[in-house]
């Protein structure tokens, strides 16, 4: 059962890339809502069929979108992944590298965070005196969804599950092996003394 707890953080944060990221709006007009799948592997517009009636709905318009391959959020997923294999297979290293890789998930998906606020800030029209060289009347809102906090709070107990020893046998086992190592060293020195 154990052996299945680490694997199964990084399985719910990769889990959480179906769901909503973040949400891009102008002026309170939601423009697109990208799932993290979507961030991560980018999206293509959809070619317009001519022969069709077009019925818009949120969805075919979100699928209308260009979306860009964010490489930040593509190496967090690949890290989650690799996390979740090295957990499965149950390697001597398997530990170390689910640490590893739920450090480099995080820090990718902060980065990111940061990353893009400033460039939302930038490319909203503000210059540095924090004048719009748009006009006063366009403003774009970022928000972060849950998907995205979600996978982030995954991978941190991702993290967490890799550190704790959660082997009761294993710890048993090393405080036994302590205990004797110690009791041997104290027969040892009394020896030495009755010499």
């Amino acid at each position: 059962m154990a052996k299945l707890l680490r694997p199964g953080a990084f399985l719910l944060a990769l889990a959480c890339f179906v769901l909503p990221f973040m949400r891009i709006s102008c002026n309170n007009q939601m423009l697109m809502e990208p799932k993290g799948y979507q961030l991560a592997f980018g999206q293509q517009k959809h070619p317009a069929d001519s022969t069709k009636i077009s019925h818009d709905t949120k969805a075919q318009k979100a699928n209308d979108i260009d979306i860009k391959m964010q490489p930040l959020i593509l190496s967090a997923f690949i890290a989650l992944a690799l996390g979740l294999v090295f957990g499965l297979m149950g390697f001597k290293v398997s530990k170390l590298v689910q640490v590893m890789v739920s450090v480099v998930a995080i820090g990718m998906f902060t980065y990111f965070y940061f990353d893009y606020r400033h460039q939302m800030h930038i490319e909203d029209g503000s210059d540095n005196s924090g004048k719009n060289v748009f006009g006063d009347n366009m403003k774009i809102d970022v928000r972060f969804l849950y998907g995205y906090w979600l996978s982030i709070a995954f991978s941190f107990i991702a993290l967490i599950m890799a550190l704790l020893p959660l082997d009761k046998k294993k710890i048993i086992v090393e405080s036994i092996d302590h205990e004797t190592i110690e009791t041997n060293t104290v027969q040892l020195d009394e020896d030495s003394v009755e010499i």
